[in-house]
Formats: C-alpha cells, sequence, structure tokens
C-alpha cells in the first residue's frame, strides 16, 4: 500500500513540476482589449465575423437605427466601416462568407418584405449584388450561410410553416 502512495506523490509531484515548466514558458505577449468599432446608434445586431486570406477581420452586422447592413475591416490599425444602402429597411439575422478572392457574400431576412436576400460584395468595387431568395411563408429568420468543399455557396434558414 505504501509503495502505490509513494507512487502516487512521485507522480503528482513530476506533473507539478512539468506544469511549472510549461506555464513558465509562456509569455503573455498581448492583452486583450475592447474596441468600440461604431456606436452611433442602435448598431451591432445580428453579427456575423470572418476572416479573409490575409488574415484581416470582418464584421457584418445590421444598423437598426438607420435601417441598413454594415460591413466594417480593420485597416492599418483603424475600423472602416461600409454601408450596404441596398438592404435598406432590413438586414436581421445575417450571416457571412468570404471566399479564397475575398469576396463577400452575406444573406439576411428582410422582415418588412418577408424576404431572405442575398448580397454578393467586393471591398474593391463596393457595389452590391442584391438578389430575393425566397419570399413565401415568412422565411429567412436565423440564416446560416456556408461553403461546401467544392466552394459553392450553401445556406440554410428557418421559415414558417404554412397555416
Amino acid at each position: 500500500m505504501n509503495t502505490i502512495m509513494n507512487k502516487r506523490k512521485i507522480f503528482f509531484s513530476l506533473m507539478f513540476i512539468f506544469l511549472i515548466f510549461i506555464f513558465s514558458t509562456i509569455t503573455f505577449s498581448q492583452v486583450p482589449t475592447v474596441t468600440t468599432i461604431d456606436s452611433v446608434g442602435d448598431v451591432g445586431k445580428y453579427l456575423s465575423m470572418k476572416i479573409d486570406s490575409s488574415g484581416k477581420i470582418w464584421l457584418s452586422y445590421y444598423d437598426a437605427t438607420r435601417q441598413i447592413i454594415k460591413i466594417a475591416h480593420k485597416e492599418n490599425n483603424n475600423w472602416m466601416i461600409n454601408e450596404i444602402n441596398q438592404a435598406k429597411s432590413s438586414g436581421n439575422y445575417t450571416s457571412m462568407v468570404i471566399d479564397p478572392l475575398n469576396k463577400i457574400s452575406i444573406t439576411f431576412s428582410d422582415p418588412v418584405y418577408n424576404e431572405v436576400k442575398y448580397i454578393g460584395w467586393l471591398p474593391i468595387a463596393p457595389l452590391a449584388n442584391l438578389s430575393v431568395i425566397d419570399s413565401i411563408n415568412n422565411p429567412g429568420y436565423y440564416s446560416l450561410l456556408t461553403k461546401d468543399t467544392l466552394g459553392n455557396l450553401a445556406m440554410t434558414y428557418v421559415a414558417e410553416a404554412t397555416k
């Protein structure tokens, strides 16, 4: 019995020394900070975040005050905000995908017209192509946009059942 107890003590002592060694080699060079990107009005609803092929962070979100979708990204330590005006009065439940060429695709719900919509947007030419995906039975809640293994866009969303 004493040998088992001694082996356990040795094991836990070695584990403790190992953990001290591991944590002593870790350096925490950056402390996380909170940054406000946009604060004018009721902004930031239905946020979607992605990282592009160059490591740049992109956000899509709804500005409820102005009733538009906004896209933000960090450029040289400054946040740049673009507005997608074609999405006026809509933008609930945004979901975003960025392809290898950094083309941004966003789906969202338009509660005014009861439609699910899609926007294709290029940062170098910020003119969005807006398409209606579905407009039957009040569709579009909680949309999720993704890419399959071939790079094709795929989307799911919740639609109300026919009564």
